[in-house]
């Protein structure tokens, strides 16, 4: 059985769910295969919304807006001290859909090495500072990895392209935010779904006592 986890690279909802995947899978022995996703959901921070004078109700979404905010100012202040990550940084929205199309490029050449792809981009944003927004960056990102960067970016085009379907069929499965997880049919969204999941998979595992290891 496999687990599907979609995680946006540009903000780090996806980061913070990493913990908890590995312990998943000490406990579960599931496998598990990472895909990109550009989160429509605004993260970590929320910009404050447009003032509209003709709006009745624009007070209300004002005030909505600043209790919003400050409650997930303070959540990030205390992932921000759980994770060791600056919060200054840590604040930031990217646009990541360099690095998503290149995990893409990394999944298709050696899907083992997807997780040290995000685990690397995760650190040199969130922890170094970097933005990787732009192709030499990336490239020597996968160069690292021993995949031939220059592959990648000889050929964005054709990334681009694959980037775009990648999105309608995440959408279609009704996958909008980041960290996102699929099993088997079974869409999950949020990292407060673990004990869920886990629980789904220990119960799949115990109802065929005769069922291949997971």
């Amino acid at each position: 059985m496999k687990l599907k986890i979609y995680v946006d690279l540009g903000n780090i909802a996806g980061l913070l769910a990493l913990d908890g995947v590995r312990q998943l899978q000490s406990e579960t022995a599931v496998g598990v295969e990472w895909y990109p996703l550009q989160g429509i959901v605004p993260r970590p921070l929320r910009p404050e919304p447009r003032h509209d004078p003709e709006d009745p109700l624009a007070d209300y979404k004002r005030i909505r807006w600043q209790a919003r905010y400050q409650f997930d100012e303070q959540e990030l202040h205390r992932d921000c001290e759980r994770l060791d990550l600056e919060f200054q940084l840590a604040s930031k929205t990217l646009d990541a859909k360099l690095t998503h199309m290149a995990l893409m490029y990394v999944r298709e050449n050696d899907e083992s090495r997807s997780l040290d792809f995000i685990q690397e981009v995760y650190q040199r944003r969130f922890r170094v500072g970097e933005s990787i927004d732009d192709e030499n960056q990336i490239q020597h990102v996968i160069d690292r990895l021993e995949l031939d960067g220059s592959r990648f970016v000889s050929r964005l085009d054709h990334w681009e392209e694959q980037w775009q379907k990648h999105v309608e069929t995440y959408l279609e499965l009704g996958i909008h935010d980041s960290p996102a997880f699929l099993l088997v049919d079974e869409t999950f969204q949020g990292r407060q779904h673990f004990p869920l999941i886990r629980w789904r998979l220990q119960s799949d595992a115990h109802s065929d006592p005769n069922s291949a290891p997971l």
